[in-house]
């Protein structure tokens, strides 16, 4: 287990702290359940923490969706300018931003969301308040915390017959993140 102080060196703080200051700026251009649509700063983009890091990063969308009447680019697929080689754009992030398999595997998904999220939705969800959340969680990951501390979900990789399986697992209130008990 990695301590705070690695965590730290081996994220990409700059570019966590610019999409957090992107999305609390702009809180209605998140949208965790697409990688991305249109281009970065056209009016009705939106994009995923993956879609913003890889943008801010140099990245852009390799393809519009057929069929729509106006094209909207696809973050799928994400390649340098004048480049000639797509990647995903959530293996792009997850180098750019530093996180581990796991950390990006939990982080991009379309459900996450991050600690605080329900008690917002019951004191009265507004994009403000998404933004702000959000942003704090970004900001929380580059100074070193982890996955646990900003969603209330830990991470935990188990050997299943010789194969690794990720799993997450709820934190409930008051519970902390298990200590790692030496292998004898």
């Amino acid at each position: 287990m990695s301590t705070k102080a690695e965590r730290r060196e081996r994220r990409n703080g700059e570019l966590l702290r610019a999409v957090a200051d992107e999305i609390e700026a702009h809180p209605e251009r998140w949208n965790q359940g697409t990688w991305g649509e249109g281009r970065i700063g056209e009016c009705g983009s939106r994009c995923c923490i993956a879609g913003f890091g890889a943008a801010k990063a140099g990245w852009i969308p390799t393809r519009a969706r057929p069929g729509l009447r106006r094209r909207r680019w696809d973050w799928a697929d994400v390649m340098r300018p004048r480049g000639r080689r797509s990647l995903r754009v959530s293996d792009v992030a997850a180098a750019e931003f530093g996180f581990t398999d796991a950390e990006a595997a939990y982080l991009f998904s379309g459900g996450w969301t991050p600690a605080g999220w329900d008690a917002m939705v019951r004191l009265g969800d507004t994009p403000k308040r998404r933004g702000r959340l959000v942003a704090r969680a970004l900001r929380r990951l580059a100074d070193g915390a982890t996955v646990a501390e900003v969603t209330g979900y830990l991470i935990s990789r188990r050997d299943v017959n010789g194969e690794f399986d990720d799993q997450v697992v709820k934190l409930g209130p008051g519970r902390a993140v298990p200590k790692r008990r030496a292998r004898p």
